[in-house]
């Protein structure tokens, strides 16, 4: 059997990285709200993390 060759793995540029699960969708999971309604609330300013205001 012949040795597997040496590959690097790719990775995605800076920057280009996924974050992770939106906040919208982690608000509907923790069953505080649809989606929709999440967005509603970060839209109108009513959410916040860490203390802090979040609107995106």
């Amino acid at each position: 059997m012949s040795p597997r060759p040496n590959i690097a793995r790719q990775r995605p540029a800076p920057g280009t990285q996924s974050r992770g699960v939106s906040l919208c969708r982690a608000l509907s999971k923790l069953g505080l709200c649809s989606r929709k309604q999440a967005e509603l609330l970060v839209a109108e300013g009513r959410v916040r993390v860490a203390g802090k205001i979040v609107r995106n």
